[in-house]
C-alpha cells in the first residue's frame, strides 16, 4: 500500500500527463489528416491568426515559466508535505493550463488555415508541458521537503 504522499505525488503525475498526452495526441492527429484548411480563400484570415496564435504561445509559456519558478509562500513551514504538493498542484494546474489552452487554440488555426506554422507552434507548447514533468528529487528541493518526506513520494 502507497503512502498518501506518494499517492497524491502520483495523482499530479496522472494530471501531468493527461494534461500533456492531450495535446501531443492532437498536435499527432492533426499531422496525420493533414490538409488544405478550411480558410476559404480568406488569406486575411491567416494574417491574424499570424499575430495571435504565436503572441498567444509565447506569453503563455513567458507566464507559465515565471510562475513556475516563483517561490512558493514564507510560511512553508508551517505546512504538511501533503500541504505543500497540494499548493504545487494547484499551480501545476494552472500553468499546464495556459500552456494547453494556447497550444490548442494554434490547433484550430492549423485547422482552418492549414499552415503548418501552426502545427509547430502546438508543438512547442506541448514539448514545453513535457518539460514540465515533475520528478521527485525537483520536487523535494522545491518545495523544501525534508528528506523524510521526499522519501516518502516514491515510498
Amino acid at each position: 500500500m502507497k503512502s498518501p504522499l506518494a499517492l497524491a505525488f502520483l495523482q499530479i503525475r496522472i494530471l501531468h500527463a493527461a494534461m500533456t498526452g492531450g495535446v501531443l495526441l492532437l498536435a499527432v492527429v492533426l499531422w496525420f489528416i493533414r490538409g488544405e484548411g478550411w480558410e476559404a480563400g480568406d488569406p486575411g484570415l491567416h494574417n491574424v491568426f499570424l499575430y495571435i496564435a504565436p503572441a498567444g504561445v509565447l506569453g503563455a509559456l513567458i507566464f507559465g515559466e515565471m510562475w513556475s519558478r516563483q517561490p512558493f509562500p514564507l510560511n512553508q513551514n508551517q505546512l504538511t508535505a501533503f500541504d505543500k504538493l497540494s499548493q504545487y498542484r494547484t499551480r501545476l494546474i494552472t500553468v499546464l493550463a495556459f500552456a494547453e489552452a494556447a497550444s490548442l487554440f494554434c490547433g484550430v488555426c492549423y485547422l482552418i488555415t492549414g499552415k503548418f506554422l501552426y502545427l509547430a507552434l502546438l508543438g512547442a507548447g506541448a514539448l514545453w508541458m513535457a518539460l514540465q514533468t515533475p520528478m521527485p528529487g525537483m520536487l523535494a528541493e522545491k518545495l523544501e521537503l525534508t528528506p523524510q518526506e521526499a522519501e516518502g513520494l516514491t515510498a
